[in-house]
């Protein structure tokens, strides 16, 4: 099934997420797992990346703060890379300006716009979503949080990163897919 489709227009690709094996398999196996998928632009965009703004991403998860969690696991892993990271209660502030509340939908020229307020070079934006696997007569249910990630360039608006991140595990799945995402991100720019 898939968890998140990314689609994009000009050179770059439509990215899309199965899981169901990857599910199944973790579910047998009982233990965590993260898998992803991407776009990564080529060429020069990437290794001039010097600083993000990460946004709060879209929840589509029952968690009241899934997409707050998220940015925030985001940028601390981006920042421990030697990413200059924008604060994110800076980040956060600066969606009054484009008439966003934290969590709310973002596009790419949104995003551009944010990224100028702020001074960066790209920003990060996305959604987090979960779905639940019920063990028939166990009981027990565990869930796979997907983020869907784009990481735009402010200044011509390409895409130079787009990728789909889920974990499968217990409580701790929403940190172990931003944890994932981070380092793919971080390994992307050169970081």
């Amino acid at each position: 099934m898939p968890i998140r489709d990314v689609a994009m227009t000009g050179e770059s690709t439509v990215i899309v997420r199965w899981m169901g094996f990857a599910a199944a398999v973790a579910a047998l196996a009982g233990c965590a797992s993260v898998h992803s998928s991407e776009y990564r632009a080529s060429g020069e965009g990437l290794a001039s990346v010097k600083s993000t703004a990460v946004l709060p991403l879209e929840n589509l998860t029952a968690m009241p703060d899934a997409g707050r969690v998220c940015a925030d696991v985001l940028s601390t892993e981006l920042a421990a890379r030697n990413l200059s990271v924008v604060d994110r209660g800076k980040s956060e502030s600066s969606l009054s300006s484009v008439d966003l509340v934290p969590g709310a939908t973002v596009d790419r020229l949104t995003a551009m716009r944010l990224g100028e307020i702020l001074g960066v070079d790209t920003v990060l934006y996305g959604s987090v979503s979960e779905a639940r696997d019920a063990s028939p007569g166990t009981g027990t249910t565990k869930a796979t949080v997907g983020l869907s990630l784009r990481l735009v360039d402010v200044k011509t608006g390409a895409h130079l990163l787009a990728g789909s991140y889920t974990a499968s595990s217990g409580n701790d799945s929403i940190t172990a897919a931003a944890r994932a995402a981070a380092a793919e991100v971080s390994k992307a720019v050169g970081k």
